[in-house]
């Protein structure tokens, strides 16, 4: 089976388990498009905390909506920019801004990450933090085979609370600094290490190119 297929399999599993409301309801996530995904080098998962969506607007799929649609919402552009600056060296944001076919990028980009929320039903408003953690521990075993399917080399998550990565990831050994305010890990899964960067959330109210900068700085640590 494919990485598509096993997670399409574990959604049905997933929502079985669910109230059938909660179920028709989930915003089902993952790696966008399979085939770009495996062909980049360091595979990235982004990892948040709900969908920012009300009761009407629930249900949809953040794998075929990004790779239907445009790129144009500023909280999926600034995973564009965070993916094209881990891959490419993070070149200035100028030069970035400057290059003639930006669209293109930015939705080769898009379509070449993993995403995922926590919670998987749409919040509405800002997201409560007790509520999300009941729902990570609710659902830890789906979670956790979620990002095994994935099997990222990177995860950047905009969570919003470190005691969150000791739910999801309990070996975790706790965040340690980076030098730049930002708590970071290493997993060691198998063969390889997972780094794991406990970072801001995209819809923060902070200048683009300081999170893109200090994005850059933690990385390179």
């Amino acid at each position: 089976m494919t990485k598509t297929e096993r997670l399409d399999a574990l959604f049905k599993e997933w929502k079985k388990e669910q109230k059938p409301e909660e179920a028709e309801r989930m915003c089902l996530d993952g790696i966008v498009c399979e085939e770009r995904y495996d062909n980049t080098n360091p595979k990235i998962l982004f990892i948040m905390k709900e969908p920012s969506t009300g009761p009407e607007e629930s249900g949809f799929g953040f794998r075929e909506w990004w790779c239907d649609e445009e790129v144009k919402f500023g909280f999926s552009i600034r995973l564009c920019e965070w993916a094209y600056g881990i891959w490419n060296g993070f070149p200035p944001l100028e030069q970035y801004d400057a290059q003639a076919d930006r669209s293109n990028i930015q939705s080769d980009t898009i379509r070449s990450i993993a995403f995922m929320n926590l919670k998987k039903v749409g919040g509405g408003g800002e997201a409560d933090r007790g509520v999300i953690k009941a729902t990570t521990e609710a659902n830890l075993c789906f979670l956790q085979r979620q990002i095994s399917i994935i099997n990222p080399d990177v995860i950047v998550g905009g969570i919003g609370d470190s005691s969150l990565w000791e739910v999801l990831f309990p070996d975790i050994g706790g965040l340690q600094p980076s030098g730049f305010d930002i708590g970071i890990a290493r997993l060691q899964r198998r063969t390889k290490v997972i780094r794991v960067i406990d970072f801001y959330h995209p819809s923060y109210r902070v200048p683009r190119a300081m999170q893109y900068c200090l994005l850059g700085r933690v990385f390179g640590s």
